[in-house]
């Protein structure tokens, strides 16, 4: 997992390779504290993301209610075949945007 500040407004989490229950388990508390407290916007890069189990919707979720709470949002992107398709199905549009890129994301918190 990587974080990286863009701008004052936005922070990038990219994910990398698998998100199964043990890759989770060992990057939830570090996601969580880099999420919940930045006080920005969050854009979550899926685009290097092969798969990802339930636990890694569950991480989402949870880490998007605080920062919604907060008055930001959540975007994700760049999800693309099963990671995609999971997404999809999960129904959690209300509360974490997901777009096709990058690009798309930045246009949505530059709009929030």
């Amino acid at each position: 997992m990587e974080v990286q500040d863009i701008g004052q407004d936005a922070v990038r989490v990219t994910f990398h390779g698998r998100l199964d229950a043990q890759t989770v388990d060992q990057q939830e508390t570090r996601f969580t504290a880099q999420v919940a407290n930045c006080g920005r916007h969050v854009l979550v890069d899926l685009s290097d993301v092969s798969f990802a189990a339930s636990m890694a919707l569950r991480m989402l979720i949870s880490n998007a209610r605080v920062v919604v709470r907060r008055g930001h949002r959540m975007v994700v992107f760049g999800a693309t075949g099963a990671v995609g398709e999971m997404l999809g199905h999960a129904g959690i549009s209300e509360l974490v945007q997901i777009v096709d890129d990058e690009t798309a994301a930045l246009a949505l918190t530059a709009a929030a």
